[in-house]
């Protein structure tokens, strides 16, 4: 997360080396959409303190080294209940059991919640990689982004206006 004093938006140009600092939303949307229509330059949100939902996860994976498999599951019950059924239905048992905790976006309608917040940014709607400046802040990869992103445009959620660029619908 950024310090106290740093910039909440900073945007540059990787084409002209021009950018800038802003603390608000509205001076940063300002700077990316006027910089693009006067160079026909794609600037890069570098980075966008949002506030976007998060949620807490601990996910419990059973391994097995003779399947050479790994299953997951949101319970520690669950996990022990596969375990058993693990040896009755095979003729050996399951390896063991680790657990993953971390934070994530809650789902996918906090992004689009993010995208309704944001798509007057430009007149072409919400820069997509002003989403991608979130990866590192949620512990999220980018390929999980666009998976979600994709996702709400399969649900007719949030549509492409123009290459690059998001609105809900």
């Amino acid at each position: 997360m950024p310090e106290p004093s740093d910039p909440a938006f900073v945007i540059n140009c990787p084409e002209c080396d021009m950018g800038g600092e802003f603390d608000d939303t509205s001076a940063a949307s300002h700077f990316y959409s006027k910089h693009r229509e006067h160079t026909g330059h794609e600037p890069e949100w570098e980075r966008a303190d949002l506030d976007v939902s998060l949620a807490n996860y601990t996910h419990w994976n059973v391994f097995c080294d003779v399947c050479a498999e790994t299953w997951s599951f949101s319970s520690d019950s669950e996990a022990d209940a596969f375990m058993d059924e693990h040896a009755t239905y095979t003729d050996h048992e399951a390896t063991g059991i680790t657990t993953e905790s971390g934070t994530r976006v809650a789902d996918v309608g906090d992004l689009k919640e993010v995208v309704t917040e944001f798509e007057s940014a430009t007149a072409d709607g919400m820069p997509e990689s002003l989403l991608f400046t979130l990866t590192d802040d949620l512990e999220i990869s980018q390929s999980q982004l666009s998976s979600k992103i994709e996702k709400l445009k399969q649900l007719g959620e949030i549509y492409e206006p123009a290459t690059g660029h998001l609105r809900t619908t």
